[in-house]
């Protein structure tokens, strides 16, 4: 049975039409015919047919997603910065050098890498408070210590606009201030006019 097995896989899968091209001829309306062209014609249409398309099309669609994963980890590590995890795009339209010098000097990788393996070498009795804090942060994989959606480039151009927002906000409440005087000495006259005239 097994060597049947053997067989027909082997010589079915080698030849083109399937295993109808290995076996000899039957005449047409006998027996042996029908029986033969059911055999021939559902293995070449379940194997040769559907599985190998089945075969086929799972190592295209994995090879399709191997492929679009490399390619989105590509454009991640060419647009977004690793460390602080902000786009090119904010770097390149707020920050003077752009994205490039970002990663370059700002946020260099290796820097953090070198100031991890600095920590691990060092002693900890001869740690800053600095190097304590972000050696017991590390010890437990905590990352908080990373500037995360934070860049020092970024916030010098926004500090201006959050000055300026705040000291226009600063001038709308002392404005509502004024006016909120000026009603509460109206409603102390009216109430002094109101008490003056019950008395009479």
């Amino acid at each position: 049975m097994i060597e049947c097995y053997m067989s027909v896989v082997n010589i079915g899968l080698l030849f083109g039409g399937g295993f109808g091209d290995y076996t000899e001829q039957e005449s047409y309306g006998t027996q042996k015919y029908l029986v033969k062209y059911v055999v021939d014609v559902s293995f070449f249409l379940i194997v040769k047919i559907i599985l190998y398309n089945i075969l086929f099309g799972i190592i295209i669609d994995t090879f399709a997603q191997l492929r679009e994963q490399k390619n989105f980890m590509d454009r991640d590590k060419k647009n977004i910065c690793f460390i602080c995890s902000l786009d090119r795009f904010i770097f390149d339209k707020e920050s003077e050098g752009g994205f490039t010098r970002h990663i370059s000097k700002d946020h260099n990788l290796w820097q953090y890498v070198y100031y991890i393996v600095h920590l691990q070498s060092k002693d900890s009795s001869e740690f800053t408070g600095i190097e304590s804090y972000v050696a017991s942060l590390y010890q437990f994989a905590n990352i908080s210590w990373l500037p995360r959606t934070r860049a020092l480039c970024l916030n010098t151009s926004h500090e201006d606009e959050e000055d300026e927002e705040i000291k226009h906000m600063r001038e709308e409440v002392k404005a509502k201030s004024e006016v909120i005087g000026q009603f509460t000495q109206r409603i102390q006259k009216l109430e002094a006019k109101i008490l003056a005239d019950k008395k009479k």
